[in-house]
This record gives C-alpha cells, sequence and structure tokens, in this order.
C-alpha cells in the first residue's frame, strides 16, 4: 500500500472505480473498530484490545500480516466488513492537534484515468464522490475517538486484563501475546454505582460484547487457523454467571 494526501492538483484526473478486493489488507491481523460496529462485529468475530492502546479491535489473524478474513480472490469472509475496509482506498490520517488528512492509496486497484466516477470537478472542488467519502471518514473518525474513550472507562474500572491466545495441535502450540480482554470477574464484583456509570455511558455495552465475542473462537472464520475442534476455548475466562442484571437499572 502507498498512501498520499490527496491532491485536487495531483489526482484532479482520477477517477474511482468499485472494487470490493480486499487484497491489499490483508495484512491486518487487527482491524481497529468503530464503536457502533462492535456489537455487530461481536457477533461474528472476536475482539480485543491490543495492550498499551485504548482501541478495540477485530482479531482477524493469528499473525503478524496475515488476515483470515481475506480470501485469495480478496474477498471478506464475514457478513459485512468493517468501517475501516469499506472505506477504502481511502482513509483519514491523524496529523495531531485534531488536524486531519483525506489520504488514498495509490496502489489500491480502485482507480482509472478514464472510466469510474472522478474525485474533483473540473473546477479543483470535491465531486459528488468526495463529498461522500469526506463525510463517511468524518463519521468513522468520530466513532473511533468515542470508542478510544469507552474503552478508558474500561480501564479505570480495571476491567481489562492481558490474556495469551493459545492455540494449536498436539506439541505444536503458539500463542498471541500483547492481548486485552474483560476480566468477567471483576466486571461482575463492581459496585452497583459503576455498573451504572459504565450502563449510561455505553461502556458496559461495549465489556459484554468484547466478552461474549471470544466465543467466536470455538467455531467460524478463525477456527481453522486456531486448529481448535468446537466447543474448545483458547481463553479460559468466559463466564457472565457472576454478573447482577438486575443492578443495571
Amino acid at each position: 500500500m502507498k498512501f498520499v494526501a490527496l491532491s485536487s492538483v495531483e489526482h484532479r484526473d482520477l477517477r474511482f472505480t468499485p472494487n470490493q478486493s480486499y487484497l491489499p489488507l490483508r495484512q491486518q491481523m487487527l482491524v481497529p473498530l468503530a464503536a457502533t460496529e462492535c456489537a455487530r462485529m461481536a457477533r461474528e468475530g472476536t475482539l480485543v484490545k491490543p495492550s498499551e492502546q485504548t482501541q478495540i479491535c477485530l482479531l482477524a489473524g493469528l499473525d503478524l500480516g496475515q488476515c483470515q478474513y481475506i480470501n485469495d480472490t480478496g474477498h471478506w469472509l464475514g457478513r459485512t466488513p468493517p468501517a475501516m475496509f469499506r472505506l477504502y482506498p481511502f482513509r483519514l490520517a491523524d496529523l495531531g492537534e485534531q488536524n486531519y488528512q483525506v489520504q488514498i492509496d495509490l496502489q489500491a486497484p480502485h482507480w482509472s484515468a478514464d472510466g469510474g466516477e472522478p474525485l474533483f470537478t473540473p473546477d479543483g472542488e470535491h465531486a459528488p464522490l468526495m463529498e461522500k467519502v469526506r463525510t463517511a471518514l468524518t463519521r468513522v473518525q468520530q466513532d473511533m475517538l468515542k470508542t478510544q474513550q469507552l474503552t478508558q472507562q474500561l480501564d479505570e474500572a480495571g476491567l481489562w486484563m492481558t490474556q495469551n491466545l493459545v492455540y494449536g495441535k498436539g506439541g505444536a502450540k503458539s500463542a498471541v501475546t500483547g492481548l486485552q480482554i474483560i476480566d468477567v470477574q471483576k466486571l461482575g464484583a463492581l459496585p452497583a454505582e459503576t455498573l451504572l456509570k459504565l450502563h449510561r455511558s455505553g461502556a458496559l455495552a461495549l465489556a459484554f460484547a468484547q466478552a461474549n465475542s471470544l466465543s467466536n473462537l470455538r467455531d467460524g472464520v478463525l477456527a481453522q487457523a486456531l486448529g481448535r475442534n468446537p466447543g474448545n476455548d483458547p481463553f479460559d475466562t468466559l463466564d457472565l454467571d457472576g454478573i447482577d442484571w438486575g443492578r443495571l437499572q
């Protein structure tokens, strides 16, 4: 991939053609998720938080440079790709101090010089396509920031714990390290006022989504890569019975 700043001068003749191949993104082992898509992604994938980060991610592979959700033809194997993938080959780069820059991947298979939709008008202004893209990028970026705020609230409540994911057959065991998941025992032991605060902010829903998503390691896209049979669980922490649901009012 080669992301560069979108320019009305250098890219005025560039045209966009829809292409559902995600092959350039096949090196994404961890895919950042926006807050509004976490519950949906948790129904088919496993959500984790990389240590030392505040971003919830979809665990899409088991090794760096590997995404099990993208097949050899570049198609997404789940129901709906994450927003970050759906917006490809566009992205909003964070330049710091609340400055963002629209960038495009020049090596993406979406570009053409003669067919497709233009990115700019003859006057150098954003074409309708780019107006839609910019709006979508901004909305997702705001949602990503919301996700980080929620994960920080869960961190302040002491709910994140580091857990290795061990997989493989027989003596050929491997592990993915540096991942954090929700400590459901601590979650169930939180005082009512803390639970209510997390509930009202939306952080509690995120915690439940993450905890429940671990069951997807038993089957689904990553199960074959894990080399596990249905019913086996690489994480030994799945127990939501200790949560008093009656306190969430």
